[in-house]
C-alpha cells in the first residue's frame, strides 16, 4: 500500500520574514500533500513541535512529517519522500542531516545512513501510531526543564524505544536560516540564535525521484554517537527514577 504523509511547519512568528517562508513552503507541499502551518503561541519551541505533531496526526496519514519554517524543499520532494518511506516504512526517517557520515554514506553510494537515539528537527517523518506514543510517552515523562529542545526529546524517546533514525543521502531539504536557528537556551519567551552554522553535509535540490533508496539498506554506515545527556537521561527513565 502507497503511503500517505501529513506535513506540518513549525512557524516561527515573532520573525517576520519567516511568515512569507512558511506560507511558500505550505503551498509547495499542499499540491501533492496535506499541510498546515503551526504557529509559535508560547514562545516554547516543544509546545510548537507537541501541537505540529498533532495537527498532521488529525489528517488520517500513515506517517507525518514535521519541518521548520526556514528550509527549502528539494525537487519533486513530497513524491520522493514516499518512495523513501515505501522500503523504511516501521522507521523513523529524518530528510536533514549535517554529521560528517552522510558525505561518507554518499561516496560509497548508498542512499542512507542509521543514527542510534539521534534525529534532527529540520524535518522529521514518523509513522503514525510512533508520533501518538512519542506524544503520550513524553507527557508521562519528560518535564520543561529538563529538556527543552523538540529533538532531543524525540531523541530521547527514540533511546528509551530502542528505534533508529534512518536519514536520507542526500539530504532531502536544506536549512536555509540556518543563521537564525533557534531554541531556548535560556527559558522564557526569547528564541536566541545558535552559535553555529547549521546546513547539510549533502544536499543537491534535485529531483528525490532520481534517488534509488534500496542503496545502502542491507549494510548501512552506523553512527552511534549519543548525546550524554540523553544518555543519561535514558537510564533514569529505564530504570525508572523519573517518573511524575
Amino acid at each position: 500500500m502507497t503511503p500517505a504523509i501529513s506535513f506540518a511547519i513549525m512557524h516561527l512568528q515573532s520573525v517576520p520574514e519567516r511568515r512569507a517562508w512558511a506560507m511558500a513552503l505550505c503551498r509547495e507541499i499542499q499540491k501533492t500533500a496535506p499541510c498546515a502551518i503551526v504557529k509559535d503561541i508560547k514562545g516554547e519551541i516543544w509546545d510548537t513541535s507537541r501541537r505540529a505533531w498533532l495537527s498532521a496526526a488529525r489528517q488520517g496519514c500513515s506517517h507525518l512529517c514535521v519541518l521548520q519554517d526556514d528550509v527549502v524543499l528539494c525537487k519533486d520532494f513530497v513524491a520522493g519522500l514516499v518512495e523513501a518511506v515505501k522500503v523504511r516504512p516501521e522507521h523513523p526517517i529524518g530528510c536533514w542531516c549535517q554529521l560528517n557520515i552522510q558525505r561518507e554514506a554518499r561516496e560509497r553510494g548508498h542512499s542512507w545512513f542509521r543514527v542510534v537515539g539521534r534525529v534532527w528537527g529540520v524535518c522529521t517523518l514518523l509513522p503514525v501510531a510512533d508520533a501518538l506514543d512519542f506524544i503520550r510517552w513524553e507527557r508521562l515523562n519528560v518535564d520543561w526543564q529538563d529538556m527543552r529542545r523538540d529533538d532531543s526529546r524525540l531523541g530521547l524517546y527514540l533511546l528509551t524505544r530502542d528505534m533508529d533514525t534512518w536519514l536520507t543521502v542526500p539530504s532531502l531539504v536544506e536549512h536555509a536560516g540556518e543563521g537564525q536557528s533557534t531554541y531556548l537556551p535560556g527559558g522564557g519567551k526569547q528564541f536566541k540564535a545558535l552559535g553555529t552554522p547549521r546546513v547539510a553535509a549533502v544536499y543537491t535540490g534535485e529531483s528525490a525521484l532520481d534517488i534509488d533508496w534500496s542503496k545502502g539498506l542491507e549494510n548501512p554506515l552506523v553512527n552511534r554517537n549519543q548525546a550524554n545527556d540523553l544518555v543519561k537521561y535514558s537510564h533514569l527513565l529505564r530504570d525508572g527514577r523519573h517518573d511524575r
